[in-house]
Parts: structure tokens; C-alpha cells; sequence
């Protein structure tokens, strides 16, 4: 397969934090190029983040199995979104962090 010179865009990243025990990170609204969007899933997993893209089950005998409903057939274009949707968390969740500082009182 030959690589493909590939034009995308990441426009927008919306992150919605979710606090929990479990591995989900956040919730997350991504725009390519101005005209679409996929909602996802921040992970934390054992290598670091990753993006979990929906996906459908079915049944194989008497086996469930997924399968994604969006995927990337170029794996530096999904580096290239995972960094940003990263790049978002860590922006939010920083913003996040100041604003449960206590206010520094000014001494006279």
C-alpha cells in the first residue's frame, strides 16, 4: 500500500472531563476539516491515551464482538488527532485544576 498524501484538519476539539475510577478520561467532540464530527472517548490506558471511536456488537455464534464504526486507515493521521484531543484534555483539565486553588489573599 502506498502512502496517500492526506489533507485533514482538526478544527475543533470539544473535551467534556468525566470523573470517575475507571480509565475514561473524557468525553470528546472532534471536527475534521469543518464538516465532521465523531464523538469518542479519551482512555487512559497502560501505554498512555488513546481515542476509543464508537463502535457496534454482534454476535459471532456465541460470541459478542465489536466492531468500530470509525477508524483511520493511515496510523500518523490518528497520532495527529490523538495529540490534539490530548493536547485539549490536558488544557481543560489544567484550567480545571486553578480554579479548585484557594485564592491567595493579598497582604497589606
Amino acid at each position: 500500500m502506498t502512502k496517500k498524501n492526506v489533507n485533514i484538519d482538526v478544527t475543533d476539539v470539544r473535551v467534556f472531563p468525566v470523573e470517575s475510577d475507571s480509565t475514561l478520561c473524557a468525553n470528546v467532540s472532534i471536527t475534521i476539516n469543518e464538516v465532521l464530527v465523531i464523538w469518542c472517548k479519551l482512555i487512559e490506558g497502560n501505554k498512555g491515551y488513546f481515542i476509543s471511536f464508537p463502535s457496534h456488537s454482534y454476535k459471532s455464534g456465541k460470541e459478542t464482538k465489536y466492531k468500530d464504526d470509525v477508524f483511520f486507515l493511515d496510523g500518523g493521521v490518528r497520532d495527529i488527532v490523538t495529540a490534539r484531543v490530548v493536547e485539549a484534555y490536558e488544557e481543560e483539565t489544567e484550567d480545571e485544576e486553578e480554579e479548585k486553588r484557594p485564592k491567595q489573599r493579598k497582604r497589606k
